[in-house]
Formats: C-alpha cells, structure tokens, sequence
C-alpha cells in the first residue's frame, strides 16, 4: 500500500513522504499481544533491520548462556517468529512508555 502510493517519486520525495506520513502518530506492532501503541518520533532512513543489531539472549535459551549479538530479522525471527520482507526498510524511532522503559532497563541489570 505504501510503496504504491509513492512509485514514482525521486528519493528525497519518497523520504519526505514517508516522514510526513508516520511521525508524530501512534503505530502499534503487530507482534504484540497488548494493546500497546507507540508514538513514532522520527525515521532513520541510515538503518534498517537487516544493519540495526541488538545483544540478548536466543529464546529459551538459559540465564547462564551468553548474550549473542544479532540484527533485528534474526530478532524478530526468534522472538516472534516474525519474518521481516523488506530488509530495507528504515527503522522507526518511537517513544517507549516509562513502565517500558522501566522494565527494559530492569531486564539489563
């Protein structure tokens, strides 16, 4: 639907629709079981889920086992089972909510 919407445009146009579009409204993923929606702040068209890396812990895996570094396909792919298709598509950046934040920075130490 997005795509299609822009076929045509120069890359600058196609950046700045995509802007206009997304930040400052709420999306909501769809791997989430919650009604949670996050507000969209900015887009990072310089990532994308194929360069973005996060450290954790495969899925099952046990307290003791280390901490693996990998991109957000492998992430979403072993979390939520989620196969992302367009692994260029830029990142958005959202504002978490503070009992998120909270927990995210619970989960670190």
């Amino acid at each position: 639907m997005i795509k299609e919407g822009f076929r045509g445009k120069s890359p600058e146009g196609f950046m700045d629709l995509i802007y206009e579009e997304f930040v400052g409204r709420k999306v909501k993923p769809i791997y989430s079981k919650r009604e949670r929606t996050y507000t969209v702040l900015d887009i990072d068209f310089d990532q994308s889920p194929a360069t973005h890396c996060v450290v954790r812990r495969k899925t099952g895996a046990p307290i003791t086992d280390p901490c693996v570094k990998m991109n957000l396909l492998e992430y979403y792919y072993d979390a939520y089972k989620i196969k992302i298709h367009d692994e260029r598509q830029p990142l958005l950046k959202v504002k978490m909510p503070r009992a998120m934040m909270r927990k995210a920075l619970e989960d670190l130490y």
